[in-house]
């Protein structure tokens, strides 16, 4: 019996306006791929469906790791992710492998039905453009979790070579995914294109960001880590082939040139919300669901933020709630990386407020300090600086591993408010959209690839890129006149951006990875707010040593105290090692094919 493989056909019958075509057929069993795809608006059913496959809020099975729990900036213990504790074993089956190589297959089936299409190849360029691209991207997070993989080109029957084939290295499958986004650019429309009610799906400039993410992370991987992940080919890992040192440069200046070509596009904007004394975007910015989500009455046709995005709709399409104000909670490291608003480190800066009470470290920081990690239920008072700042009387230091965060601080980045709901509580479900890539990216890709590149930016390239991140968080602008004054290291500069910008935002754990400072990052305790010398050190009502399963830390802050905080995470229970770079191969797809080597260390 011939093997076929269906993309949803089924489903589509029934939401297709062409379902009365089907009704026509005497047997339902005649309802195949080459019968469907034989109309435009067929591929444009089966492109749709390929929407459902980008990662969403709780979607973690794409090699996700959902709002970076456990990265060196989040407050969360074992109990909530393993991954940046080393607590890695080989599994038998993953969903991103299995997932990823089902979403490739739809990809490759969709592109198949176009080289045989009998109609105008340009009826239907869109939709082929926009498989190319979910296959790179699909083959992307493959990588980024694997490292080499099977790169996988068309459709598979059951005695295919390709089950049986070994792993492509990690620089054979980077020329793959370049290919295929080159393509996907060349046929997609710019996003003035893209009519209102089709808002969300692939636009030129989309692809032309994700490449430019494509190239900067591999870029920065071979010049951090090299070859040190890739293991021989002959016993272990996908091996080295195609490396060439001489790409790294190569990817640099390309990935500015995307980027480049994404700004030009006026059609991206930073979203702006501005109180008028403190810019709140970072804090309305990801719960926009229509005019009853903000004070302004603002909906989704006043993001041009996102470039790339899962779309949602509270009635027909709805997303899970992502709030998660304890498990995304900060840690120390985080609120202490945090600029001041004179656009200095804590260390360097003499508006710090210092640590005595809960709300002091906010005080004249950078405004998404406040926006994060502040308190402003009901929207609050953005008239007030002091409104939404924790007190001494607000704050909680429950303990370990409690719901509430251990560390004393909460992300409200997520928090969203409910459509029928007069207190604006959070519901169990919103229709907010799940940025993938936002020009703030693209931004602060263009400056971290100059930078790689030629060991500096002029000050025209500063203003094109980190400092318009930086205006809207309420920082001076980075000059070389600036860095030179304050000796401020301007690479470490452009990684604090990053690490400040998207928090939470699921890009943590790639980017220590790609700089090859994650061993090194991960080894660090975790520790919560300040309780030495403060009001919360006799206060046994709002705080007890007790609760917590380790002893108060004795850290060096950056402003030169020594001072002890809540400890949440001891250094002895981080156990990450290079080989965690990579996980494991699922132990049954080794044995189904035993050409496929495991990667180092496992």
């Amino acid at each position: 019996m011939k093997f076929i493989y269906i993309i949803p056909v089924l489903i589509m019958v029934l939401l297709s306006s062409c379902m009365d075509d089907f009704l026509n057929f005497k047997d339902p069993d005649q309802i195949t791929e080459e019968v469907y795809f034989n109309k435009p608006e067929h591929f444009r059913e089966a492109a749709n469906y390929l929407y459902t496959r980008l990662p969403s809020y709780r979607m973690g099975s794409l090699g996700e790791n959902l709002l970076d729990y456990s990265t060196d900036l989040s407050s969360a213990d074992v109990t909530q992710s393993e991954y940046g504790f080393g607590n890695i074993t080989t599994p038998i089956d993953d969903g991103a492998w299995g997932g990823g190589y089902t979403n490739i297959r739809t990809a490759n089936k969709l592109i198949e039905f176009g080289l045989n299409y009998s109609g105008d190849q340009a009826d239907i360029a869109r939709e082929i453009a926009e498989a190319k691209f979910f296959r790179a991207f699909f083959h992307f997070k493959l990588l980024q979790r694997f490292g080499g993989v099977p790169i996988v080109t068309r459709s598979l029957q059951t005695d295919s070579e390709e089950l049986w084939a070994k792993r492509n290295s990690r620089y054979e499958v980077t020329q793959q995914i370049l290919m295929d986004l080159d393509e996907a650019i060349e046929d997609l429309p710019l996003e003035a294109a893209i009519a209102s009610e089709h808002k969300g799906q692939l636009s030129k400039g989309a692809a032309q960001a994700f490449k430019a993410r494509v190239l900067l992370h591999e870029a920065t991987w071979m010049k951090y880590v090299g070859t040190s992940t890739d293991g021989d080919g002959t016993n272990e890992g996908a091996g080295s082939a195609g490396y060439d040192a001489n790409n790294i440069n190569v990817y640099l200046s390309e990935a500015a040139a995307m980027c480049e070509a994404v700004m030009a596009d006026g059609t991206y904007q930073l979203w702006n919300y501005n109180s008028g004394l403190e810019n709140m975007s970072h804090y309305f910015m990801f719960n926009i669901e229509a005019s009853y989500s903000n004070p302004l009455g603002l909906d989704k046709t006043s993001m041009n933020e996102f470039i790339l995005y899962r779309k949602h709709d509270i009635d027909l399409f709805h997303s899970t709630n992502p709030a998660q104000t304890g498990r995304a909670a900060p840690n120390r490291k985080m609120i202490d990386m945090i600029l001041c608003s004179d656009g200095l480190p804590i260390e360097k800066s003499s508006v710090f407020g210092g640590y005595d009470n809960a709300g002091d470290e906010y005080q004249n920081r950078d405004y998404r300090m406040r926006a994060y990690f502040g308190s402003l239920d009901q929207y609050g008072d953005y008239n007030d600086l002091t409104s939404g700042v924790p007190t001494n009387a607000t704050v909680l230091l429950p303990g370990y591993g409690s719901a509430d965060s251990g560390s004393g601080y909460k992300c409200q980045k997520f928090e969203r408010w409910g459509k029928n709901s007069g207190d604006f509580d959070i519901p169990d479900n919103g229709g907010c959209d799940f940025p993938i890539i936002r020009l703030a990216e693209v931004y602060l890709t263009y400056a971290e690839a100059l930078y790689e590149l030629n060991g500096t930016l002029t000050d025209q390239q500063l203003a094109l890129s980190i400092n318009k991140t930086r205006e809207r968080a309420g920082l001076p602008a980075l000059t070389t006149g600036f860095i030179g004054t304050h000796s401020l290291d301007l690479l470490e500069e452009i990684r604090r951006e990053r690490g400040v910008e998207f928090y939470a935002e699921s890009n943590r754990f790639f980017d220590l990875r790609r700089w090859g400072i994650a061993v090194e990052a991960l080894a660090e305790p975790t520790c919560g707010m300040v309780v030495e010398g403060t009001a919360f050190e006799f206060d046994t009502d709002r705080y007890q040593a007790d609760d917590y399963i380790h002893e108060p830390l004795s850290v060096s802050l950056p402003n030169g105290d020594i001072r002890e905080a809540v400890q949440l995470v001891s250094a002895a229970e981080r156990k990450f090692a290079l080989k965690h770079y990579l996980y494991p191969l699922p132990s049954s797809q080794i044995v189904l094919n035993n050409n496929l080597l495991q990667n180092p260390g496992y």
